[in-house]
């Protein structure tokens, strides 16, 4: 349990670090003043706390046999795991250095060699954190490259949220962060969509059969999410941007900030997701699908359709966002339990 909730925290930890510096390169210097130093530390401390729970893993295994010091010595300095997070551990000490040195600080906030330098630290702890995910283990760089572009796509696009959803002055005019945010997000999604497809087409060619193990259930789920984050998207991408142009004074934070936490939702199910073994990689994968054309499949799949009508209807009636969000997760299970209801 303690494996899976920290994975989703790790992510946590590098949207805010990577909104953060994202922000301040976008001149979002209300946003980025208002964003706690603390924070940023703490989050940085994060990541070295939570990478090191799967080298904990590793360490409590041989633990019986030899000893946890002993354990924890042979992990670090012996395993390919223990090295990368030796990787992780120095990127985390300079990134805190950078951070407590007053002029480093300065030239951060203002975007200058201290930001590039904190960017590189962040590239490196991206690199060293998803050097063992399922894409680098079956297809080595080429594997991790695709990897990385899907994480740091999906870091920087919540990662601005975040820091927009949370920390950007209430009152305050939305319209120009919206009009450079909006390409970003677009750009982003593209990314997150193209690489995403890559990763599942080839870890796991047969989807539909698959979804009958832990892991197709658990990416089912993750797809399922994204239909309601995307209509978010929509709402918070062209239709507030409409409003706003109306009137200037409307606040679509509750919408931001709802949208942040369906990425979260997503950040929990692709944690539990990276602890499961890929159906191929089993030693008996799921081999056989039967459709079935189950009434109350048909009941749950109108409930769900209900539930996106009944999000956009939240919007139009100019409610807060924080009703649409259990309109997204009842949607999500009723399509789920459609989907399952079908196959067996």
């Amino acid at each position: 349990m303690i494996y899976w909730l920290g994975e989703p925290l790790l992510y946590l930890c590098f949207a805010v670090i990577i909104g953060w510096l994202a922000v301040i390169r976008a001149g979002e210097t209300e946003i980025a003043a208002r964003i706690p130093k603390p924070f940023v530390i703490m989050s940085i401390i994060g990541i070295s706390l939570l990478s090191f729970l799967p080298v904990l893993r590793i360490v409590l295994f041989f633990a019986g046999n030899a000893g946890f010091v002993v354990s924890l010595k042979n992990v670090l300095f012996t395993l390919a795991e223990g090295k990368a997070y030796g990787w992780t551990l120095l990127f985390c000490l300079l990134m805190l250095s950078a951070m407590c040195i007053k002029p480093l600080l300065i030239s951060i906030r203002k975007a200058g060699w201290g930001w590039w330098l904190c960017c590189i630290l962040c590239l490196g702890l991206a690199v060293a954190t998803n050097w063992f995910s399922h894409m680098t283990a079956n297809y080595g760089p080429v594997g991790l490259l695709v990897h990385l572009i899907h994480f740091l796509s999906v870091m920087i696009w919540s990662g601005i949220l975040i820091a927009a959803g949370w920390f950007k002055p209430v009152p305050s005019p939305w319209s120009g962060f919206l009009r450079w945010f909006h390409i970003l997000a677009m750009i982003a999604m593209t990314l997150i969509i193209g690489s995403g497809w890559l990763m599942s087409a080839v870890l796991i060619p047969q989807l539909a059969t698959a979804a009958v193990s832990s892991y197709g259930k658990a990416l089912l789920l993750k797809h399922l999410l994204i239909i309601p984050l995307l209509l978010f998207s929509f709402i918070n991408g062209f239709l507030v941007k409409s409003k706003l142009s109306q009137d200037h004074s409307y606040q679509p934070t509750s919408w931001i900030r709802a949208e942040a936490v369906l990425v979260l939702a997503i950040y929990i199910m692709t944690g539990y997701m990276n602890q499961q073994a890929t159906p191929e990689s089993q030693p008996d994968p799921p081999s056989g699908l039967v459709l079935q054309g189950h009434p109350s499949a048909l009941l749950y799949l109108g409930l769900a359709i209900g539930c996106l009508a009944g999000l956009m209807a939240v919007y139009r009636r100019n409610k807060k966002a924080y009703l649409a969000l259990p309109l997204s997760l009842v949607f999500t299970l009723a399509s789920y339990q459609a989907v399952m209801l079908f196959i067996s």
